[in-house]
């Protein structure tokens, strides 16, 4: 019986969590940690324009599916 590995087609990107600033009522800033993900690699993915996605997140994870 012959066993086959398949190596995995996943690519590693490695982006940077910016910070956005939103103003309050109070005329105060708060900043929160933003990620953007934009180009082919979505595209090769999948991910199209207007497709609705699911993310769900715990600690130190986020996983993102169309739905």
């Amino acid at each position: 019986m012959e066993v086959r590995k398949y190596k995995s087609k996943a690519k590693i990107r490695i982006i940077k969590v910016y910070e956005r600033d939103f103003k309050r009522a109070s005329f105060r800033y708060i900043s929160f940690p933003e990620i953007r993900m934009a180009g082919k690699w979505l595209q090769d993915s999948g991910f199209r324009t207007g497709d609705q996605i699911v993310i769900k997140h715990s600690k130190k994870r986020i996983v993102i599916n169309k739905v």
